[in-house]
Formats: C-alpha cells, structure tokens, sequence
C-alpha cells in the first residue's frame, strides 16, 4: 500500500488529475474540513526560479481576487519545501475538449464520467457553455484580468442536479494583470502587456 501524499491540512490521491506545462494538479481532502479540493503544484524548484515564483504567486493572488460563479475560485497559495501550492475549488466534471471529443466519437465513453454519457451538446447546451464563459471572461476583464489560454481544454464543466451545465476557467497560470509591473530576469521592469 503506497503513503497518502499530505501537504499541510490536505490528503492528495496518489495520481495527479491535471497536467500542465507549470505543474501538476491533484485532488485532495481537506482533512478537518472534509472539503474537495484541487491542489496545483509547480514543478520546479521555486528557490531556482524567482521571476517564476513571483508570477505564480501574483497569479494566483489575482484570481483569489476574481469572485465569479464561472471562474475557478482560488482558496489559498503557499511555499513549503521550495514548492509552490494553489488551492483552488475543485470542479467534478470533465473538460469541454473531453465532450467535444466525445461528441464526434459517441462509442469511446469509458473516459467520460457516467453522468456525462448521456450529456447532449447541442446547440441550447453550446451556447449556454458559451455565455457562461463570456462572462467569466467579462468579470476578468472589467477587473484588468487577461486570460492567455482560452480553450476547451481550460474549461471545465460540471452538471447541476437539474441536468444544466456549469462551466468554469481560468487557470492561474493562463492569466496577465493589465497594466501591472512585471519584473523580468534582468532585474528590470516593465509593463505587462
């Protein structure tokens, strides 16, 4: 039987459920709390790579800033042994890009949850994705907030009990503060555009 990995109050599963080109992401358990979260972690050594941990962090804090029922809400972000960690609210379901695929490949369901088998992805379904998705972007942007990476891959969408989907995104590492000063690698700084 392999340890549970622990990181402070949070159990995290063996496997990671998220991949990126920053990081990892798991699912933990909030052990006092019972509480599902997502817990990212960065890859590499934040001691090695400050430009990179002073980004990650003014990421994340933006996006704790960000309240929106659409956006991923980001509950906490810390150091511990020269890693970064995000705790961000974790989403049960699947990616648009999983429900596309699934949409023009109907036979190949064993990746989808089962309560997305059935999921339709019609055009009244699209578009309320698209909507939700709009505003999101809309209450980002109204607060200076650039998302660098819209796809379906960075959407999540869950399903209410009433059958209607619930799409979430941005991503900390996919988003830029307008008009912020952003140190770069030379010791110099300049305006984030």
């Amino acid at each position: 039987m392999m340890e549970t990995l622990k990181i402070r109050d949070y159990e995290l599963e063996e496997q990671p459920f998220g991949r990126g080109g920053m990081g990892v992401v798991y699912k933990g358990l909030h052990v006092n709390l019972k509480a599902q979260r997502a817990i990212k972690i960065l890859f590499s050594n934040t001691s090695e790579h400050e430009d990179r941990r002073k980004r990650f962090l003014l990421e994340a804090k933006t996006q704790f800033d960000l309240r929106h029922p659409n956006i991923i809400e980001v509950f906490d972000c810390f150091e511990e042994d020269s890693k970064l960690y995000i705790i961000m609210e974790y989403v049960n379901g699947v990616t648009l890009k999983k429900l596309i695929e699934h949409r023009y490949n109907p036979n190949d369901s064993g990746t989808l949850p089962a309560e997305f088998r059935n999921f339709r992805l019609d055009r009244a379904t699209c578009i309320e994705i698209l909507c939700q998705c709009l505003d999101a972007l809309e209450h980002a942007h109204n607060n200076k907030v650039v998302h660098r990476d819209v796809k379906p891959a960075n959407i999540m969408i869950a399903v209410t009990d009433e059958g209607r989907p619930i799409s979430s995104t941005l991503d900390p590492n996919h988003i830029r503060v307008n008009n912020a000063v952003q140190s770069t690698s030379s010791g110099k700084s300049r305006t984030g555009r």
